[in-house]
This record gives structure tokens, sequence and C-alpha cells, in this order.
């Protein structure tokens, strides 16, 4: 498996375009400044995995995947290109990048005091809250 690693890319607003007028968003390299559209047509032609990458919680994690690098924007996200694998792109979504591998991610969740603290401060009933998360999850299971 190769990886390339393509840099971050963050929005930024070009002052004459001419796709400006019609509303699209645009991103860049920071390194280099270079219009991920631009990118995208270059990487369109390589036969590789493309992936955004996004620090969540501490850990840099894969957010999308894809063949075609038209179907990724990888606004505030780094973007890696990936060869030499046999898996399906999907297999690497959510998963933990360190820069040389994947491994499995789990997402840490705030600890449970944390959560006190915010029902305390916000002023909810925990009661309520609890039946509502129970109710909701009654409807999506059942």
């Amino acid at each position: 498996m190769d990886i390339r690693d393509h840099g971050d890319f963050v929005h930024y607003d070009p002052p004459d375009h001419p796709l400006k007028r019609h509303n699209v968003v645009f991103c860049k390299r920071i390194s280099d400044g270079r219009d991920w559209y631009e990118l995208a047509r270059e990487l369109r032609k390589t036969d590789t995995i493309k992936m955004t990458v996004k620090n969540v919680d501490g850990d840099m994690v894969v957010v999308a995947t894809a063949h075609d690098a038209s179907m990724l924007f990888p606004i505030d996200c780094k973007l890696i290109e990936v060869s030499g694998v046999t898996e399906a792109h999907e297999e690497f979504r959510n998963k933990r990048f360190d820069g040389k591998s994947f491994q499995p991610w789990t997402q840490k969740h705030p600890p449970a005091e944390m959560i006190d603290v915010l029902i305390e401060e916000l002023g909810l009933d925990r009661a309520k809250l609890l039946q509502k998360f129970k109710s909701r999850n009654r409807r999506r299971d059942g």
C-alpha cells in the first residue's frame, strides 16, 4: 500500500472566478494555494482511492472515500491518495489514520461527569431526558 499525502485544504474565496457567480464553494491546499477543482481533475486520471481525513477528538479519521476525486470535497480536511490496495474504498471509512496505516477507531464520548455537569448547568430534567432517549431508541430499533 502506497500513501500519498496531498495536504490540508481550507475554504477560500477566489477574487475572480467564472463559477463564483453560481454560488460555488471553493477550497484550496494550504501549502501552495492550489485550487481543489484543479487538483481533482488530475486525480480523476489515477486508479487510486482518494480519502478525506479530519481531526476528530485528537485522532485523524477517514471521513469520506472514493475512486473518483470529484466525489470528495476536502474542505477543512487532509486529502490522501492510496494505491496498491485490494479492499473496497468503503472499508477505510471511520478508520484512524496515523500517517502510515489505518486502524479501527471508536469515537470518544465525553465522560459521564461532564454530561452530569451539563445537565445541571442547563437546568434539564435527567428523568425526562432519559425517557426521551429510550423512546427514540425504541422507534429506531422497532
